[in-house]
C-alpha cells in the first residue's frame, strides 16, 4: 500500500482528455502525490516511471495503467539476464518500446503513433495491470508519447496470455470501485504482495 509522506501534490495532474488508451504519461514519485481516500496498492518501483494507460473510468476518476521501466538503462539483451529480469519475473512479460531492440526471444517490437521512440531504451511490464487515480498521473517530461492501437492491443493479449489472472472483483463484493473488463484486478492480500493495486470500497 502506497505510504505518503507529504500532503501536496507537487505536479500538474493530466487531464481527463488526455487519459486515452494508450496514452504514455508519467507516474510521479510518491512523496509528491497527494493522499487518496482510499488505500491505493502499487509497488514502490512503480513511482517516478513512465506508464501507459490501458482505461480510464470518469465516474470514479481513476485509471488502469501497465508500468514502463528502463531496467536502470541496462541491456536487456545481455545473456546474464537468462529468462529471468533482474526483477524477478520472466522476461516474456515485457515488451519493447524503441529505441530497444526487439524482443529477444519473440522479435516483437511495439510501435508510437506521436514519435517515433522514447528518450531512452523501455520495456512494458504487462504482467500487471495498477489502478491508481488520474490526479496522480502527468505528462512525460520530454514531450508526449502514445502507442498505436496494434501495439495496444499486443500489450492487452500479452497480459491475458501471461499475466496472473484472478477471479472477477464483483464477486468478491468490490464493485463500488471496480468497473468488470476483459482483464480482471486482484483482491486478495497475497495478491496486493505480489505487486498488484486493489483499491477497496
Amino acid at each position: 500500500m502506497a505510504q505518503f509522506k507529504g500532503n501536496l501534490q507537487k505536479h500538474p495532474a493530466v487531464k481527463p482528455g488526455l487519459c486515452r488508451r494508450g496514452e504514455i504519461l508519467w507516474l510521479p514519485k510518491l512523496k509528491h502525490l497527494a493522499p487518496t481516500p482510499y488505500p491505493v496498492y502499487v509497488p514502490d518501483g512503480c513511482f517516478s516511471h513512465p506508464v501507459i494507460v490501458l482505461d480510464y473510468f470518469p465516474e470514479i476518476d481513476q485509471v488502469d495503467i501497465f508500468t514502463v521501466t528502463s531496467f536502470h538503462n541496462t541491456d536487456f539483451q545481455l545473456p546474464q539476464f537468462g529468462s529471468q529480469t533482474h526483477y524477478g519475473s520472466s522476461r516474456t512479460h515485457f515488451l519493447p518500446l524503441p529505441p530497444a531492440l526487439p524482443h529477444p526471444d519473440t522479435g516483437l517490437m511495439l510501435e508510437m503513433e506521436d514519435i517515433s521512440e522514447l528518450w531512452c531504451a523501455s520495456w512494458v511490464n504487462t504482467k500487471h495491470v495498477y489502478r491508481v487515480p488520474r490526479t496522480w498521473l502527468g505528462n512525460l517530461w520530454r514531450g508526449r508519447g502514445r502507442l498505436c492501437e496494434e501495439s495496444m492491443k499486443a500489450v492487452e493479449v500479452w497480459h491475458l496470455t501471461f499475466g496472473i489472472q484472478v477471479p472477477s472483483l464483483v464477486s468478491w463484493g468490490l464493485q463500488a470501485q471496480c468497473t468488470q473488463a476483459d482483464y480482471v484486478l486482484p483482491h486478495t492480500r497475497e495478491a496486493v504482495e505480489e505487486g498488484f493495486v486493489a483499491v477497496k470500497a
